[in-house]
């Protein structure tokens, strides 16, 4: 389900009834779903068609641990997350799923920040691994800045530096 949908949508939340419409993998236990249709009828259309933007307040500070029940996938299948035992969900970044530490029944710790909400708790990852001791800062962007290409005028030139 595309993050955000349950917020647009009251009716969807744990044991809710609802029949979907969509493409199924049924290796990887996965359904990309083009539509839902609740247990009253109602009907949401392309719920992959149009992506949601992203938080625009800044999020606390957040962290969970647990085992991982079940890992959650983008729309062309790729791993962006995980449930763990207690409900918590972890998004994580493309550097995140290539780790290993994304496997069902792993334990694993997750640090970065994120929300406690009516339908469960959101932790958006920077830091992943089995143990807290043990985690590591997982990021898609590079750790350090880049700057002025060799051979420009500014490559030699340090900010804040004298002459």
């Amino acid at each position: 389900m595309p993050p955000g949908l349950a917020a647009q949508d009251h009716d969807l939340r744990p044991g809710a009834a609802l029949a979907v419409r969509g493409l199924a993998a049924p290796s990887l236990h996965l359904v990309r779903a083009f539509a839902l249709i609740m247990s009253r009828g109602r009907s949401t259309q392309d719920v992959c068609a149009s992506p949601l933007p992203e938080l625009v307040t800044s999020a606390p500070p957040a962290s969970a641990e647990g085992r991982i029940v079940r890992l959650l996938h983008d729309g062309d299948g790729a791993v962006n997350g995980a449930v763990l035992g207690d409900g918590t969900v972890l998004r994580v970044p493309a550097a995140a799923s290539r780790t290993g530490f994304l496997q069902n029944g792993a334990p694993v710790y997750a640090d970065g920040y994120g929300y406690n909400t009516a339908y469960g708790k959101l932790v958006v990852v920077t830091r992943l691994g089995p143990n807290r001791l043990q985690a590591i800062h997982v990021s898609d962007q590079p750790l350090i800045p880049r700057g002025a290409p060799p051979g420009s005028a500014g490559y030699d030139r340090i900010e804040g530096g004298g002459e």
